[in-house]
């Protein structure tokens, strides 16, 4: 028999990427369950920690999957796109994309 018999609590996020002007090398995912307010904006210079709440992506993939996730709870969820990495990281953090989705 099977073990470890569970369903996951996951979302699936997919965008177009940009075609035009200055391309992101990538971007940057940030949930929070309290508001889109509680999303904190990234520090230029600053890699964010990966977590179950916070996913980098590279330019190309156009989706990410936040798993773990607590049911009968909202999720607020906004995407920065950044060039360069490491200390040079540079996140675009003026009007980012935002979404929300409610797990029952």
């Amino acid at each position: 028999h099977v073990t470890n018999f569970s369903i996951g609590r996951e979302i699936t996020i997919t965008w177009t990427d940009p075609t035009t002007g200055t391309l992101p090398d990538g971007f940057l995912l940030k949930a929070s369950t309290g508001s889109y307010s509680s999303v904190t904006d990234p520090s230029d210079g600053t890699v964010e920690t990966t977590s179950s709440t916070i996913k980098y992506v590279s330019y190309g993939v156009q989706t990410a999957t936040f798993s773990s996730l607590s049911e009968n709870t909202t999720y607020y969820i906004k995407i920065f796109p950044y060039t360069n990495s490491g200390s040079n990281i540079n996140y675009k953090t003026s009007s980012p994309e935002q979404t929300s989705i409610t797990l029952d």
